[in-house]
């Protein structure tokens, strides 16, 4: 699987994630990260990549500065919930899925549950991941996300690679400009066939041509 660790300060969260993808006994590394900016909204991701790739892909609802609670459990979570509608990763009978969020609205961080349920803790610090109980005790014992993130690569398989750490604010101001659907056309205007200057150059052509 993989591991995802933020931390809540006072002005700023800081987030770290390894970058190992295991699939089918074969261990690689990702080359797209787990934790993003869209939409001004920060996600981290543990699970099935492609159930990542469909997370990172959606459109996220504009958040317009109301409370990050009703933000999430009225816009943000149903989107992502509508998404996996019909994916094998949504269980039908328990209503449970097979990934978890670590999410920061508005400088606020937020985990879900299997059920897409979202909690704050008091204590500010969020892992999430099959290496999720390492990277906790690791920042509890060091203070250092980097560090947490290594010991969880130490003693779960399931993470690994490249370390990444970056603070909120970064990947906010990092976070790529949309790309405009709809590619400006230049129109240009029609030749006036009755200048006469138009009529200069055919003659002119008719001249060239005449040229033994």
């Amino acid at each position: 699987m993989t591991t995802v660790l933020a931390v809540q300060h006072a002005h700023d969260v800081e987030f770290a994630w390894d970058s190992r993808s295991v699939l089918g006994g074969q261990v690689n590394e990702l080359e797209v990260p787990k934790v993003w900016c869209k939409n001004g909204i920060v996600i981290g991701f543990t699970g099935y990549t492609a159930d990542m790739d469909l997370v990172w892909a959606m459109d996220y609802p504009e958040y317009h500065g109301q409370d990050s609670r009703t933000y999430l459990i009225t816009e943000l979570l149903p989107a992502i919930k509508a998404v996996f509608k019909d994916e094998a990763s949504h269980d039908e009978e328990d209503g449970s899925y097979g990934f978890q969020l670590i999410i920061a609205v508005d400088g606020e961080v937020w985990l879900t549950d299997g059920k897409m349920s979202p909690s704050r803790y008091a204590r500010g610090v969020y892992a999430s991941g099959s290496g999720a109980g390492y990277a906790a005790g690791g920042y509890w014992a060091s203070g250092s996300v980097r560090r947490a993130l290594e010991t969880a690569a130490e003693f779960d398989s399931g993470t690994g690679g490249t370390i990444h750490t970056k603070w909120l604010s970064e990947l906010i101001r990092e976070e790529p400009e949309p790309k405009n659907s709809e590619p400006e056309i230049s129109v240009q205007p029609l030749e006036d066939y009755s200048s006469e200057s138009w009529w200069k150059r055919v003659k002119d052509y008719e001249e060239w041509l005449k040229r033994p």
